[in-house]
């Protein structure tokens, strides 16, 4: 049976990504990790989506992420990125809309199963809420950029943001046909983070004072 030992072991290990592949081939990770076999067989949109189900995807991430990093924060934290999508009403199908708050509970679930270490349940849960906003950087308002860095205490330390942007670009190069893209997105947001800190510091944001103007992003 799973705990947090044995995934811990998975996650500090070269291929991470084969090794639950052949949890889901032989039948043992929806007993192990019930949580993540959902995903399989669930579907997603083509155009953004090649490899098809959630669960495919999932470990696509994963293959990325080991190439990014052996940080098992990261790692942990792309594992269960997108555990919210196996909970999308039927109807919804291929979207996902707001399968990264849906997740959040589940990550908590799996950890107090696992009895997983509060830093890793804190991180991860604040990963699957987050990594969305990947997808929407250039669109969004600057408070919210400024809750995305106040979530990840950025302003002070931006150790966690640096995971969570390994997240994200495992997240966006996880997908059949893309897995050698580039990340632009991680360069603005660490753009944003770096005005940010100039303007807001340690203020409560105040958007008639603190407003970004993406001065150090570079253009599309």
């Amino acid at each position: 049976m799973m705990d947090w030992k044995k995934l811990q072991g998975i996650l500090q290990g070269d291929a991470p990504h084969e090794a639950l592949k052949a949890m889901w081939e032989d039948g043992r990770m929806a007993d192990e990790l019930p949580e993540v076999a959902a995903l399989f067989g669930v579907p997603q949109s083509g155009k953004y989506h090649p490899e098809g189900c959630a669960g495919e995807h999932t470990l696509l991430c994963m293959k990325i992420a080991c190439q990014l990093t052996d940080d098992p924060l990261v790692r942990f934290a792309v594992l269960v990125h997108d555990l919210g999508k196996a909970e999308t009403p039927a109807e919804m199908l291929p979207k996902h809309h707001n399968h990264d708050k849906r997740g959040v509970p589940l990550v908590d679930r799996l950890c107090r199963r696992l009895n997983a270490p509060d830093e890793y349940r804190i991180f991860a849960r604040k990963a699957a809420e987050w990594h969305m906003f990947a997808h929407v950087v250039r669109e969004v308002r600057p408070a919210k950029f400024v809750g995305l860095f106040n979530a990840f205490g950025a302003l002070k330390d931006d150790a966690d943001f640096g995971r969570f942007l390994l997240v994200c670009e495992a997240d966006a190069r996880g997908r059949a046909g893309h897995e050698n893209d580039a990340f632009p997105e991680g360069p603005y947001m660490r753009a944003m983070l770096k005005e940010a800190r100039e303007r807001v510091g340690d203020a409560p944001y105040d958007p008639n004072r603190h407003r970004l103007s993406g001065k150090y992003c570079s253009k599309p």
